[in-house]
């Protein structure tokens, strides 16, 4: 007769241990796999928002002036900046947000020549939606562009005509009030800044650090998000960009 021999209870126990062991770790990699992965997908959509705002503002801020009388001959057109910072605040803005109204002529009635003065309006509201608000006096609107963003900066490189200095400012150059004869010493707006911050759709327990984002070459201070509210851990990033004024030099 042969006598089978059998596992011994240490030898069991060993087994279940490295078998537990085994997996733990696969059941870790699972885990830290999928985190990974969301927070990349989050990545992604963030940059997919940016993008969007990024190329809706460009488009309206390359219209700016289009077919708007030229400020020196009309007083009424010089009160109204083809481009400024609102001086009031839309609806209901994000605190910290910059917003920016744009002028340009549109036509409403199917033709292609102009027939009236559109006014859009870019703000971040409450809900962290960048939005456009639109009126050519026969269709007004207040459409969402893009979602879950954290910030808006708008910044505006002026130089002065006669002169090779030039400079980042937070506010708009005044219109000129004199002919383009005339404007040797004047300042003019040549270009806008814009940049925005974006966040994930979804909180990331991985962010603990305070995200500080700047833009310092296009003369932005910093602005930091500390995340000590568990509530506001946000992944983030940050995309700018900078239009010239195609059709400004002749209007401010």
């Amino acid at each position: 007769m042969h006598c089978e021999k059998a596992f011994t209870l240490i030898e069991i126990v060993i087994a279940i241990f490295i078998s537990a062991l085994i997996g733990l770790i696969i059941i870790g990699s699972y885990i830290t796999g999928n985190r990974i992965n969301t927070n990349q997908e989050g990545v992604i959509e963030i940059q997919q928002n940016l993008r969007v705002g990024l190329q809706m503002m460009a488009r309206d801020l390359w219209m700016a002036g289009y077919e708007i009388s030229p400020h020196w001959s009309a007083t009424s057109e010089r009160s109204l900046n083809q481009i400024n910072a609102n001086t009031a605040t839309p609806l209901s803005q994000r605190a910290g947000s910059d917003n920016i109204r744009i002028r340009y002529k549109v036509s409403t009635d199917g033709g292609t020549t102009p027939t009236a003065s559109a006014v859009v309006l870019y703000y971040v509201d409450t809900s962290s939606n960048l939005r456009r608000y639109f009126n050519d006096t026969t269709v007004e609107t207040d459409d969402i562009i893009a979602t879950n963003i954290s910030a808006l900066w708008i910044t505006y490189f002026v130089n002065t005509v006669g002169d090779t200095s030039s400079e980042w400012r937070t506010e708009p150059a005044n219109p000129p009030s004199a002919t383009p004869s005339s404007w040797t010493g004047i300042t003019l707006t040549r270009s806008v800044g814009i940049t925005l911050i974006g966040q994930s759709s979804k909180l990331n327990k991985d962010v603990t650090a305070e995200q500080v984002f700047r833009e310092p070459h296009l003369g932005l201070d910093q602005i930091t998000f500390p995340n000590t509210d568990p509530a506001d851990r946000y992944t983030r990033r940050m995309a700018s960009t900078v239009v010239e004024l195609k059709n400004m030099n002749a209007h401010m």
